[in-house]
């Protein structure tokens, strides 16, 4: 009887210990095998392209970049995203010419605002733009969503340039559908980045 009360109590924390790691585990927010749309500053970029992932991860080999206006009130966002192992595209890049906060949504069928912009060194149909059939081609629409814009840039009184807060996050969501003449229609779907731009 006492062995058996043993087991009882065994399989009772083993049984806790299980639920608490399911519980701590985070659901997937999307069924295609995407990083989780995050705001951590996880440095993450994916999405999907043409029905198939398109992930970005921070390695030798695969790189993510964020860079803004020099000045202190940096109006200006550029992402770029590059070496995804499918190779559909090699690079995938935003820019956003206007104030960033957390909450806005800019339209990308006005290139005057924001842009989005793919490019791909050896393409298989299609304008090419450069050596080795390159090309280049913007969205023709779609939208980028910053959820957290957090950090701070500090300029010290004794120079030009500053630096970042080491907490400067910037996430958000994208989608976009590009047009290439004499070639397939690109959609970009489930896109999600989430990058400490202070790294970079």
């Amino acid at each position: 009887m006492k062995h058996s009360f043993i087991i009882l109590i065994v399989a009772f924390f083993s049984s806790m210990s299980n639920s608490c790691k399911k519980t701590s585990t985070i659901a997937p927010d999307n069924p295609f095998g995407l990083p989780n749309a995050t705001q951590s500053g996880a440095n993450i970029f994916a999405c999907r392209v043409n029905d198939s992932n398109w992930i970005v991860e921070d390695s030798i080999f695969k790189t993510l970049g964020t860079s803004f206006s020099r000045s202190n009130n940096r109006n200006t966002l550029w992402i770029l995203a590059s070496g995804a192992a499918n190779r559909t595209f090699d690079l995938i890049s935003f820019t956003i010419f206007d104030k960033i906060k957390t909450g806005s949504s800019y339209r990308l069928n006005d290139t005057t605002k924001a842009l989005a912009n793919t490019f791909r060194i050896l393409a298989n149909c299609g304008q090419t733009v450069g050596y080795g059939g390159s090309q280049s081609n913007n969205a023709n629409d779609g939208n980028i969503t910053i959820t957290r814009y957090s950090g701070n840039y500090f300029v010290p009184s004794c120079c030009t340039y500053g630096s970042y807060d080491p907490n400067a996050i910037i996430s958000g969501t994208f989608n976009f559908i590009i047009a290439i003449p004499n070639c397939d229609t690109i959609k970009v779907t489930n896109g999600r980045f989430d990058i400490n731009y202070s790294q970079y």
